[in-house]
């Protein structure tokens, strides 16, 4: 059985809505942003997506190269040619975890030319780096209109 679990979190003029089915999440805002996150048994094929939210576990060096060619998939979708790309550097309050610049150089961010992408270390349970990166991320898809 699916399981639907939906929060809601105001941020600005947009409402992000957080749909939860079994271990996988699709992010979808109305009208203004459309997110999904994908996991190997299960994903969400959207219409349009202007903007993409990858989430990286800082902390996690063996499964940062996993963590690239999963992006690099999702990448070469034509749902998310357009899409801007906010990486989110997770966990940073650990302290084996990656900074900012080497999670960019393992997930060969740089190798992106033609897209336009930003990375931002935070820390979920404190909520640190995530405003930073929702701002840059809104004032992108803003521009692009």
């Amino acid at each position: 059985m699916w399981a639907d679990r939906t929060r809601s979190a105001p941020f600005g003029d947009t409402t992000f809505r957080t749909h939860r089915v079994r271990r996988a999440s699709k992010r979808v805002t109305p009208s203004t942003f459309l997110f999904f996150f994908r996991k190997k048994s299960i994903s969400f094929v959207p219409l349009t997506v202007s903007g993409l939210i990858f989430v990286v576990d800082s902390n996690d060096r063996e499964r940062v190269n996993e963590a690239r060619e999963e992006l690099m998939r999702m990448l070469a979708e034509d749902e998310l040619r357009d899409a801007v790309l906010l990486v989110f550097a997770n966990k940073q309050d650990l302290p084996n975890a990656m900074n900012a610049a080497e999670i960019t150089d393992k997930l060969g961010l740089h190798s992106l030319r033609h897209r336009n992408w930003y990375i931002q270390a935070t820390c979920a349970t404190s909520g640190d780096g995530l405003y930073e990166g929702l701002d840059w991320l809104a004032n992108q898809l803003k521009n692009k209109k």
